[in-house]
């Protein structure tokens, strides 16, 4: 089985990418992947469609983990591959929380604006997404007809994996911990994958500094 691990990036990015790419390339092997970087000339929004181009891969990899550039994998992060069931697509689910009711919103404005697939929750998050090569065609999309509301990636993905009927695996929150899973106090050091999405754990900081200071002390600690 030819498996990948598959990240979004370009040069505006690249004092992040510098700290966190070696650590996700280090889990890439460890899973028997390998890391290819997704990237192009196009700006925020439009690179968060690079993702799309995960539709071309499956025609040579078999199975594929997404994962955004600004996270952080600790060494003790199980492989992916053996959580989650090949015939699923593995993600967390994100209307939960403080974001529950907005989440659902969009989950409900898309299908007015479509048709009404049965989506009432369950809102994916696709900074880590594990996809097989019979999941290819939620990525075979028209560019120009694709969710341009908040959530872009998230919202169409999410919207055509209910469409098409794929069965998803809801991953541990700890898979991929992002701050809203710690709006109960839990640190964000218990996850197996650390994820600075938005606006990372400390708006005062950018998220580049987040990821710079909390893989120093990672790092220190002995779990990347």
């Amino acid at each position: 089985m030819k498996l990948a691990l598959v990240t979004r990036a370009d040069e505006n990015v690249k004092e992040m990418t510098d700290v966190t790419h070696p650590v996700i390339k280090k889990y890439a092997e460890r899973c028997g992947a390998e890391f290819i970087i997704l990237t192009d000339d196009k700006k925020p929004p439009e690179s968060h469609w690079r993702i799309l181009q995960v539709y071309k891969l499956l025609d040579e990899y078999d199975r594929i983990i997404i994962m955004d550039s600004d996270v952080i994998v600790k060494k003790n992060c199980p492989n992916l591959f053996e959580v989650v069931p090949e015939d699923c697509i593995g993600t967390i689910f994100e209307d939960v929380g403080s974001r529950q009711a907005h989440r659902r919103q969009l989950i409900e404005a898309v299908q007015k604006e479509r048709e009404d697939v049965g989506w009432r929750s369950g809102y994916i998050n696709t900074g880590v997404f594990v996809v097989s090569k019979m999941h290819k065609e939620i990525f075979n999309r028209d560019i120009t007809k694709v969710w341009r509301g908040f959530g872009e990636d998230d919202v169409e993905l999410g919207y055509w994996i209910r469409k098409l009927g794929f069965k998803i695996y809801e991953l541990d929150y700890h898979f991929n911990q992002m701050s809203l899973f710690c709006e109960k106090g839990e640190s964000r050091f218990n996850g197996f994958v650390t994820h600075f999405a938005g606006n990372g754990f400390w708006p005062f900081l950018s998220n580049t500094d987040e990821v710079k200071q909390d893989m120093a002390l990672l790092k220190n600690l002995g779990l990347v």
